[in-house]
């Protein structure tokens, strides 16, 4: 990300001959945030405000449970639409998307489809833990965390998701940078909101780690050895 990118006009970028197909998927995004918005208009509010207090952080659960369960749902498949962006826009202003021999929307959804591959295999990870160790209320906590992470993601994400294409190829490492501080920051949130709503002695600490490392290390490491194996 340190090596500094040729000067091009706007309109040479590597991105800029994706701009049509990323605007409209983005487009997609902002209209069913939009929709979700009119029709839940105080769950986005407290959606995005758990990001600096937890002051709300019952009322949101309450309304997963109770009357926003599809709201959250469909915020998850907006998050897929958002990472998935990123992902892309990242791999190709790079040029990491070459070894593929793919590029513009067959690549994209390649990166859905790993992506939805990924937490599938978390959700069926999560699902063996939960039923071997017989913990349905700390896997429900942790998991809780994860849909909030990914609802909150789908929103904050779009920003730096639309100026890639849109912006000059030496803006490029400092936009990669954001995205990933960015994550990175969430990521941690989500831990540390795990690890708060259900430490409470050392068997939670032990059931957490095992969690953490079955759903969250094992599906990386299984999709890094695929794709390893792959461009071999």
């Amino acid at each position: 990300m340190a090596t500094e990118l040729p000067y091009k006009e706007l309109g040479e970028t590597v991105l800029h001959q994706d701009s049509t197909w990323i605007l409209t998927m983005f487009m997609i995004a902002i209209l069913v945030i939009g929709y979700i918005r009119s029709h839940s208009a105080t769950f986005i509010h407290q959606l995005l405000s758990l990001t600096t207090s937890s002051f709300n952080w019952h009322s949101v659960e309450d309304a997963i449970s109770l009357h926003e369960r599809w709201t959250c749902r469909i915020l998850y498949g907006v998050y897929f639409i958002s990472l998935s962006l990123l992902i892309y826009e990242i791999i190709t202003a790079f040029g990491y998307g070459n070894a593929t021999h793919l590029s513009g929307l067959a690549l994209y959804g390649i990166i859905v489809l790993l992506c939805i591959g990924f937490y599938l295999i978390q959700y069926i990870a999560r699902a063996v833990v939960g039923y071997t160790f017989d913990i349905p209320n700390t896997i429900h906590s942790i998991w809780l965390c994860k849909i909030l992470f990914a609802n909150i993601m789908s929103i904050i994400a779009l920003p730096v998701v639309i100026i890639f294409p849109f912006s000059p190829e030496h803006n490029y490492p400092i936009l990669t940078i954001i995205a990933i501080l960015l994550f990175t920051l969430m990521y941690i949130w989500r831990i540390l909101h795990s690890f708060r709503l259900i430490i409470s002695d050392f068997l939670s600490l032990f059931y957490t780690i095992l969690y953490l490392c079955a759903v969250e290390a094992v599906p990386m490491v299984i999709i890094a050895k695929i794709l390893t194996q792959g461009s071999v």
